[in-house]
């Protein structure tokens, strides 16, 4: 596991690996139902879900969590639609 310090404060922030963030993946799907439901609030799940990557080793904050979900549905809608566009050869409206 590395570390670097953030910007912002002198404490050190969490370098995403492969297996820690193929946890978080299975951790967020485990919970669909849980981020969906009107009866918890978001930040008690994701504070569920670092209990439990702390819990295995991976030394990471709820905004980290938060972050790097954002940025992989991101980065996953994006290339969905760069694959589709060409394996279906049509052209994609935003």
């Amino acid at each position: 596991m590395s570390y670097f310090f953030a910007a912002e404060s002198n404490s050190p922030a969490f370098v995403w690996d492969e297996p820690s963030t193929k946890l978080l993946i299975v951790l967020r799907g485990d919970r669909h139902a849980d981020f969906t439901s009107p009866n918890r609030t978001k930040k008690s799940c994701w504070d569920e879900i670092c209990n439990i990557m702390k819990a295995m080793g991976y030394q990471v904050t709820r905004v980290q969590a938060e972050n790097k979900w954002k940025n992989l549905t991101r980065r996953f809608v994006c290339c969905f639609f760069f694959y589709y566009s060409f394996e279906f050869n049509t052209p994609l409206i935003f």
